[in-house]
């Protein structure tokens, strides 16, 4: 695979190994779908067995290899957060790391 280049988009449902996934450096989008901030709210609409942890996992993670990229090579990973408009009232969550 590493002769093609690769976007990413997922629910963040499964866990996702970032390193071994971006080892190639051939992914140029990496996409987050979430349709809620809390667990609760993500389990209404998509069902009792999303696994919002491995969201977390996946977003701080991909935050981290991020940050640890950023000054060290020229390397260009588009990250987008694509959410749900709905009629909850959610507190803007800013992930640590």
């Amino acid at each position: 695979m590493k002769d093609y280049k690769v976007s990413l988009i997922t629910s963040g449902t499964i866990k996702i190994d970032i390193e071994t996934l971006l080892k190639e450096r051939n992914v140029d989008l990496f996409i987050v779908s979430v349709d809620a901030i809390e667990e609760k709210g993500i389990q209404e609409i998509c069902g009792k067995n999303y696994n919002y942890k491995h969201l977390l996992y996946n977003l701080e993670q991909l935050s981290k290899y991020s940050k640890r990229t950023k000054n060290k090579e020229n390397r260009k990973l588009l990250t987008v957060m694509n959410c749900t408009i709905n009629d909850k009232k959610y507190v803007f969550y800013r992930g640590h790391g």
